[in-house]
């Protein structure tokens, strides 16, 4: 896993949900039902500022390169977002699975917004996730059961991390990483990374 750096700084960041689902037409009209599958996952479409070739382009661009080949790993963007502490929060109980996530180590009274993105480690590999049905207020124990999404991908065993300052995991999209040697000594960097699992 390759951490990208901070520098260039992130001038446009598109994230998306990617289903594997499909919707379903009736051939003789009715109701369209969903189909829903397995495997739903983010990924997040960027651009950053210039950066200096020499300065800080060059192991950008070494680290988006190796990342065609090996995952590549960087801060989830949440725009006006306030960084806060949630404790030491990790997943309650082994068992976990679907869309319902039982959390223990969080500071009591503590609300996670509905929205709100969050990092499970599970064997150093960082799962990106969305609390999705409303806000969550830890109880006195500082326990809370958060609806996400998307569905669990691994069953993650207790005691597995939470990082409330999300992270996105994945490969960098395509086959090729091209830039542009212009005079002017800059490059911006525009890529796709994608969840592998």
């Amino acid at each position: 896993m390759i951490e990208l750096p901070t520098c260039p700084p992130i001038k446009e960041a598109v994230p998306r949900y990617v289903s594997f689902g499909g919707d379903q037409d009736p051939i003789l009209g009715g109701p369209q039902s969903k189909v829903l599958r397995m495997g739903d996952r983010w990924a997040i479409d960027v651009e950053t500022y210039p950066a200096q070739y020499a300065e800080h382009g060059m192991k950008y661009l070494s680290r988006l390169v190796r990342g065609l080949k090996e995952t590549v790993r960087m801060a989830f963007p949440e725009p006006g977002v306030k960084p806060g502490s949630y404790g030491a929060p990790v997943v309650a109980s082994a068992g976990s699975a679907g869309t319902s996530l039982p959390v223990s180590g969080l500071i009591p009274g503590d609300v996670i917004k509905e929205g709100k993105f969050f990092s499970m480690i599970i064997g150093g590999e960082s799962y990106l996730y969305q609390v999705a049905v409303a806000d969550v207020t830890a109880s006195g124990g500082g326990t809370a059961t958060l609806q996400i999404e998307p569905m669990l991908r691994r069953q993650p065993p207790a005691g597995t991390a939470l990082d409330f300052e999300p992270k996105i995991e994945g490969f960098v999209q395509g086959n090729e990483q091209a830039w542009n040697t212009s005079r002017s000594k800059y490059l911006p960097f525009r890529f796709t990374i994608k969840e592998r699992a």
